[in-house]
């Protein structure tokens, strides 16, 4: 469903960014349900996939880039910090966040 106002947008990305503060739990020693979390950014993402920005109410496309580009440089910072640490159990969703 496509935000209706900037508020609906931001509350929609605060999601993500709950849901991206999980997936950074890849760089801690304690235990967490990465998988769920991979799981559901990469379901948020896909959705956003699906909107038809042609549609987005005028005025929203800059702060939804913005969102967007902000994500990316989040996951980007845990992908260096996950290599750095190489915690050798979590490999394999390293590899899964890297293809996302």
């Amino acid at each position: 469903m496509l935000p209706e106002d900037l508020e609906h947008l931001d509350r929609h990305f605060n999601t993500l960014s709950e849901i991206t503060d999980r997936v950074a739990m890849i760089n801690s020693p304690y235990d967490s349900n990465i998988e769920q979390a991979i799981t559901e950014m990469e379901a948020f993402i896909e959705n956003i996939y699906i909107w038809n920005f042609s549609e987005l109410p005028g005025g929203l496309m800059q702060p939804l880039l913005s969102h967007l580009s902000f994500h990316r440089e989040i996951v980007g910072d845990i992908i260096t910090e996950a290599r750095q640490q190489l915690i050798e159990s979590r490999r394999d969703y390293l590899k899964r966040i890297v293809q996302y």
